[in-house]
């Protein structure tokens, strides 16, 4: 029953009961008839109301009956006045109902993030009631609350806006994929054909060992689940941890694909020592495990694509390579020929080199032989002669020459010798006396100087080893004085 059904209802009831009071009116005219009667007037009871009078029985009606409701539908003809209310409609496929806030409530929303604006699916609670001055009901909104994907895109926009701030999602933390890993991990649902689509691409591009954990993607206990399994993956070791994991499941609508927005989810994605690439939905859909997950698929499928590289490709592009590192390789080869044929050109013939050589050792050999053989002539020569001047006859001669010769000036020479030498001697001599002179203690004396011992004759030579009794000796005599202490200069 809507509102006009349960109004028409009440208003039938109102109905009958004046049907059961339609008698009172004929007992009512009697006193009418008896006007004539000499009696005291009596005066007509209303039968009708007036229109403020039936607006506020109606407003009292419908907010007695409908004072707490929960109403869901689309905001349309959204206007906000200028003392703050807002004024709305709510409506659906079928029916429109008008609705007002109050400025409290406006400010309540705004404070808590929520923009009001036309096309929002929306919860709004409140009242019904009537506005008189226009024969209208309303809803009389108290609060209101996004509906259905609304209200979970909020969650999703203030979860994303937490973790981002906090620098989950800093592409500094993103781990590189390996280009051809030897185990791959893959964490989705067992139903459906996700899976089987996944490993007939994988089969397709390269096969390679897969670690398949079964899990719930959507419902009570998918989001533990997805977070148990990246725990287990992580916790392999050996030949059976995967070097990659692919979260994924299909496409579907935000609440369907909700479990990947929980918080729990993401931080087991982000936090995961296994590079992580998350393949949830359709290229349109995206999920906060897309933000913390090291790579970001469009599709399930393209997941599987982007872990692997196409083995056929890679063995076409390992042919390549090697053909053209042996072309690279004989290319090489051949320079590297040509080059030699060169250098070995320039080279002369070893063989011809030695026998030139040869000749030109066997030439000097015999330039040298000839020189020396004309050297020994040459020595043998003046060897003669000298040997004919060497005759004991003539050396006798020219001793006896030689010896008067001597004789004759050896006398001059040793005396204008011997001359010199005392000469310098004596001049050096003289010199060293007068330096010895000048070096005597008692040299000063004579020019008026004195010198200090003590009782001992010891030299003083300090003003701080003067002792009490001391002699002053004088180029003519010594002299004993007692000295007095005075302050050493500083």
């Amino acid at each position: 029953m809507d509102l006009f059904d349960y109004i028409e209802a009440k208003e039938d009831e109102k109905a009958e009961t004046p049907k059961k009071v339609t008698k009172k009116p004929q007992v009512k005219v009697t006193p009418v008839k008896q006007e004539k009667v000499e009696a005291a007037p009596v005066e007509p009871v209303p039968n009708h109301l007036t229109v403020s009078q039936l607006a506020n029985q109606l407003r009292m009606l419908v907010e007695k009956n409908f004072f707490s409701v929960a109403v869901e539908g689309e905001i349309s003809s959204l206007k906000l006045a200028a003392s703050g209310h807002a004024y709305l409609r709510l409506k659906d496929d079928d029916c429109v109902i008008n609705a007002v806030m109050w400025r409290g409530t406006v400010d309540k929303l705004r404070a808590m993030g929520m923009r009001l604006e036309d096309g929002l699916q929306v919860v709004a609670r409140g009242k019904v009631s009537t506005f008189g001055a226009r024969s209208e009901y309303q809803l009389v909104i108290s609060s209101l609350e996004l509906a259905g994907e609304g209200a979970l895109m909020m969650r999703y926009e203030a979860l994303k806006k937490k973790l981002t701030e906090e620098g989950l999602f800093a592409e500094n933390l993103k781990k590189p994929l390996p280009f051809l890993p030897k185990r791959i991990g893959i964490i989705t649902s067992p139903q459906g054909a996700v899976i089987h689509d996944m490993l007939h691409r994988l089969t397709a591009r390269f096969p390679i060992p897969v670690v398949f954990e079964p899990v719930s993607v959507q419902g009570v206990g998918a989001k533990e689940a997805v977070v148990e399994a990246i725990a287990r993956m992580n916790q392999l070791q050996g030949k059976n941890r995967p070097d990659v994991l692919i979260v994924a499941r299909g496409g579907g609508s935000l609440e369907d694909l909700w479990t990947f927005n929980e918080e729990d989810v993401v931080r087991a994605v982000a936090a995961s020592d296994i590079p992580v690439i998350s393949g949830v939905g359709h290229e349109p859909d995206v999920t906060l495990c897309d933000f913390a997950a090291d790579k970001r698929a469009p599709t399930p499928t393209a997941a599987a694509e982007m872990v692997v590289p196409v083995r056929a490709d890679i063995l076409h592009g390992l042919s390549r390579i090697s053909h053209q590192l042996q072309r690279g390789i004989k290319q090489g080869l051949e320079r590297k020929s040509q080059k030699l044929m060169l250098f070995k050109q320039k080279i002369p013939n070893p063989v011809s080199k030695l026998q030139q050589d040869k000749m030109k050792l066997d030439y000097a050999y015999e330039k040298l032989v000839e020189r020396a053989k004309r050297q020994g002539e040459g020595r043998k020569s003046n060897l003669e002669k000298a040997s004919t001047q060497l005759e004991p006859s003539r050396l006798l001669v020219l001793c006896n020459a030689k010896k008067g010769a001597l004789e004759a000036v050896s006398p001059n020479i040793f005396y204008k010798a011997l001359k010199g030498q005392f000469k310098t001697r004596g001049e050096k001599l003289g010199y060293m006396q007068k330096h010895m002179q000048a070096l005597r203690p008692d040299a000063p004396l004579s020019r008026g100087f004195a010198y200090i011992t003590g009782d001992n004759d010891t030299l003083i030579k300090s003003s701080s080893l003067v002792p009490e009794k001391i002699k002053i000796h004088y180029s003519d005599g010594v002299r004993s004085a007692t000295v007095e202490p005075v302050e050493p200069k500083k």
